[in-house]
């Protein structure tokens, strides 16, 4: 039942504190990764930015377009009353991507950008690398952090952001940004009808 609360209560977070987290959160987080991969063993490779890291790739991965096309939906279907806090908060967003201490990219073996060609074996890594993004932010709130994640939806930015890893063999299946919140997002009701206990 905890765990279906952290699911319930966890916000994405745009905009961050410079609060460094500590080594030792950042530590069980990756023991998380760790225990996620026992069971599900996939190519995978988890990349921490933080500092000059973080900030000398801030000018790829603003680079990434889905961002103002989020925008842009989210502009059409939030309340009108939250439509000038949307754009002001994604405004600031982008100048620094929410100013998060940490971006944690997370990489596997996809063997093509077209997911209609995946063949089982991708779209088996793509889903574990995404459960592992799952349980980082779910991890990451039981330690008192907040999470924000953001997706490579461009060949020139995943090509240019792995040249920067010294990446060649894997590609970038989520990023996040990892810090503790200087915002407080729109409040989201939930149905408990759409959470299931198997």
């Amino acid at each position: 039942m905890e765990v279906l609360k952290f699911i319930k209560n966890r916000r994405t977070i745009r905009k961050y504190k410079p609060d460094t987290p500590s080594d030792e959160v950042i530590q069980s987080i990756l023991r998380s990764v760790e225990e996620v991969l026992k069971p599900f063993p996939i190519p995978f490779k988890l990349y921490i930015l933080m500092g000059k890291a973080r900030e000398e790739s801030l000018s790829i991965m603003r680079l990434n377009y889905s961002i103002v096309k989020d925008i842009a939906i989210l502009g059409r279907i939030v309340p009108e009353e939250f439509k000038e806090h949307l754009n002001n908060l994604m405004r600031e967003f982008l100048k620094d991507l929410g100013g998060a201490p940490i971006t944690l990219i997370g990489l596997t073996k996809l063997d093509s950008w077209d997911k209609d060609k995946w063949d089982e074996e991708t779209l088996y890594n793509w889903k574990v690398a995404w459960m592992i993004a799952e349980v980082i932010m779910l991890e990451a709130k039981k330690n008192g952090l907040d999470t924000g994640s953001f997706t490579f939806h461009n060949i020139t930015v995943e090509k240019e952001m792995k040249e920067f890893l010294g990446e060649q063999d894997l590609n970038i299946a989520f990023a996040l940004n990892l810090g503790y919140a200087d915002e407080t997002p729109v409040p989201k009701e939930i149905d408990d009808r759409k959470f299931t206990i198997v």
